[in-house]
């Protein structure tokens, strides 16, 4: 499903791998007219990482977060928010939570 001016629900996709996922992404970004080096600053990380999302990489913690998924049963879905209610600029700020967490984990 595209999101196209014409068409202002949201678009959706079932992702399986982190290569669905970052095409996913990239789709979505461009959409919005929005460059790499927009949301990599927005949200504090170089633009380089965001190249790799995008891209699919092969990155550990995604791949294990997808086999976990698979393991589980689960499917996961990605749905973009319409784009009448999403500017441009609505990307989170990043907030570095790593000094106030105690260690406790949800086991």
């Amino acid at each position: 499903m595209s999101n196209s001016a014409q068409d202002p629900r949201p678009a959706w996709a079932r992702v399986k791998t982190p290569a669905d996922l970052g095409r996913f992404l990239r789709r979505r970004r461009l959409e919005l007219h929005l460059s790499q080096e927009e949301v990599a600053t927005r949200l504090g990380f170089h633009r380089n990482y965001l190249q790799e999302i995008e891209g699919g990489k092969d990155i550990l913690a995604y791949r294990r977060l997808f086999d976990l998924a698979r393991e589980l049963g689960v499917e996961i879905r990605v749905q973009s928010r319409s784009s009448e209610t999403l500017g441009p600029w609505s990307l989170p700020r990043v907030v570095d939570t790593r000094a106030s967490t105690s260690g406790a984990s949800d086991d």
